[in-house]
């Protein structure tokens, strides 16, 4: 891993992590569309939190440019791309071998469930327990032969091929849609093998939705939580609230780092 000098991991263990967790969280973060902090980041005290923000936004934006970051994400990307979807014949191939391979297993338990009753009835003394298993033998012997013989029925197999037909025409249509849509996602999948497509979108969701975080909003106790006395604001997301609670100069420090980012990657 190459090493970033500009900053020890000192700054790391004020979240309660590692440099390499830290680049762990970096990476997710770009990838993975979420947004928000550490755990850790609420035991930063609030004077400290503006320098941890400044230091941590440096550092990520050179290891941004590493070869381990390059090689993390090459290879993430490669995982990303999109599944083709099952044509309706290898959906129509797919669901008759399930069917062969459910009928041997049928035909197999049945061979082997009947061996194991006539060596019970072998076996059995009582002359009435060994009429009554010889009853269910052929009972079931019986029972298997008209199954066979329905599988072999011209009529019976005549219907299957309508149904076949039938099922085709569905998977067809859906399988219309679902190419539609593997087209878009392997257009997505192409577009963002540069990963300075996520990271815009990212710097730029961020900037959306810390840009309206009412810092001077109320709060009251509720059943040993604080919550927020105007009940808008306590409907808000997640991420709004975790942007309230960091503080607006920690807020604004690090919109200032998404903006400067940004502006270099025009």
């Amino acid at each position: 891993m190459m090493a970033i000098p500009m900053l020890t991991g000192d700054v790391f263990q004020e979240f309660g992590i590692n440099a390499i967790e830290g680049q762990t969280y970096f990476f997710n973060s770009v990838t993975n569309g979420s947004m928000g902090f550490p755990q850790g980041a609420a035991r930063i005290a609030g004077d400290q939190r503006v320098r941890v923000i400044k230091l941590l936004g440096e550092y990520f934006r050179k290891y941004y440019k590493t070869e381990d970051f390059k090689t993390r994400y090459a290879t993430w990307w490669k995982q990303q791309e999109p599944e083709k979807p099952e044509t309706p014949d290898q959906h129509l191939a797919r669901e008759k071998l399930d069917r062969e391979n459910q009928e041997k297993d049928a035909e197999r338990n049945a061979l082997e469930g009947e061996k194991a009753l006539r060596k019970q009835i072998a076996e059995t003394k009582d002359a009435a327990m060994k009429k009554q298993l010889q009853e269910i033998l052929e009972s079931t012997l019986k029972i298997q032969k008209q199954l066979k013989e329905q599988l072999n029925n011209p009529e019976f197999k005549k219907q299957m091929k309508e149904m076949e037909t039938f099922q085709k025409q569905a998977y067809e249509e859906e399988y219309k849609l679902k190419a539609a849509q593997h087209k878009a996602d392997l257009e997505r999948w192409n577009t963002i093998k540069n990963p300075d497509v996520l990271l815009k979108e990212k710097l730029e969701e961020f900037l959306d939705h810390s840009a309206d975080i009412d810092f001077s909003a109320k709060l009251k106790e509720q059943y040993g939580h604080k919550v927020f006395v105007n009940a808008e604001l306590e409907s808000k997301d997640s991420f709004w609230k975790l942007c309230f609670r960091a503080g607006k100069p920690a807020v604004e420090a690090a919109r200032m780092i998404a903006k400067e980012w940004l502006g270099e990657m025009k």
